[in-house]
């Protein structure tokens, strides 16, 4: 999903990629007529233009690793938070099983900020192991795991001894010829 910084550039880039084309075509009215003041000062606004634009492609790509990364943390708290809820629910339902009650009737609380991720994270699948497999090449290919468990996965499931690091992603460059 796209954030306030990303589209402003984004929306940065296209209008100054479609206002290049209105000193353009006065360059070419110009240039049959053969008028080169108005040509060099045409030529100006276009070249303004396509540096703005430029500009905005760059900050486009900075914004949207910058957006990446702060999901990122934000899955990651989510996720912390999942585990700590499942921890707290079972460490209640170990003291009743201790205490010989057959369900547990005190729930833990929840937050006022608890989401519908929250609470899917705690239902359990079983996955195949071509599953599981799958589940860590994709993994491995989106940059979600650590080198350290990488190494891991790429032994267990691939053979290999070494997992190789991932690329960042380069930023969007747009390349305007006039």
């Amino acid at each position: 999903m796209m954030q306030a910084g990303s589209m402003k550039a984004f929306m940065g880039a296209s209008t100054n990629l479609k206002l290049v084309n209105t000193p353009m075509k006065v360059f070419k009215e110009a240039e049959a007529r053969g008028d080169t003041e108005v040509m060099k000062r045409a030529m100006g606004y276009v070249t303004d233009f396509e540096g703005n634009a430029r500009k905005d492609a760059d900050k486009l790509g900075k914004e949207t690793v910058k957006e990446t990364r702060e999901a990122r943390k934000q899955q990651e708290i989510e996720r912390e938070q999942a585990i700590a809820k499942a921890r707290q629910k079972n460490k209640i339902e170990r003291e009743q099983a201790l205490n010989g009650a057959e369900k547990p009737t005190v729930e833990p609380t929840e937050t006022a900020d608890e989401t519908t991720a929250d609470k899917k994270a705690n239902d359990s699948v079983e996955l195949s192991d071509s599953g599981k497999a799958a589940i860590a090449e994709q993994r491995l290919l989106s940059g979600e795991v650590d080198m350290l468990v990488q190494d891991a996965v790429a032994k267990i499931y691939f053979g290999s001894a070494k997992a190789q690091p991932l690329e960042q992603p380069q930023p969007v460059v747009m390349v305007v010829s006039v």
